[in-house]
């Protein structure tokens, strides 16, 4: 497991009720899983969808779409520094014969195709999480991870790396 911050800040709303977490959550991921799709708007137009998200789960008002808007921007700028030229594939859904039995059924959050024809996986986990319980709790999630990697290896694609992802958090953790 390697741990890295994003830029920025983290972002923890603490005027809403735990009960929340999960819509927020579904908030966020809705936002992140429309980011390939909005490179060409400025921050006004990506505060609008924000917005439209926020309002989607009923979670309008937990804070401002400008912390989504700022969060998936220094998303942007990390993949982009780290795995440049990349191309963007959210939302996949993948079926996949397991190796122990049966079927694997998925949708990977976002799947990077890097120059190099390799892959890279990243999974959004977009709950609140303070940046000091990242790591543990993405350790949580290792399994997933696995049946990402074991879905895509069966139709022979290289993966080269998996992530866990906590957008507000600003915390990325990678498993080898």
């Amino acid at each position: 497991i390697r741990t890295e911050q994003l830029a920025g800040q983290s972002y923890f709303p603490t005027a809403v009720e735990e009960d929340q977490f999960s819509a927020i959550g579904n908030a966020v991921h809705s936002y992140f899983a429309a980011l390939p799709s909005m490179r060409g708007l400025d921050d006004t137009g990506k505060e609008r969808v924000a917005e439209r998200c926020l309002n989607a789960f009923s979670v309008s008002g937990s804070f401002a779409p400008s912390v989504i808007v700022a969060t998936g921007n220094r998303f942007i700028d990390w993949v982009e520094s780290k795995f440049p030229e990349a191309k963007w594939l959210t939302e996949i859904p993948v079926t996949a014969a397991r190796a122990a039995g049966g079927k694997w059924n998925g949708t990977l959050d976002l799947v990077l195709e890097l120059s190099n024809g390799t892959f890279v996986i990243i999974d959004h986990k977009s709950v609140p999480m303070r940046r000091q319980y990242c790591e543990a709790k993405a350790a949580t999630y290792a399994g997933q991870l696995e049946a990402y990697k074991e879905m895509l290896h069966t139709d022979e694609t290289p993966v080269a790396a998996t992530w866990i992802h906590f957008p507000l958090a600003g915390v990325a953790v990678e498993f080898a």
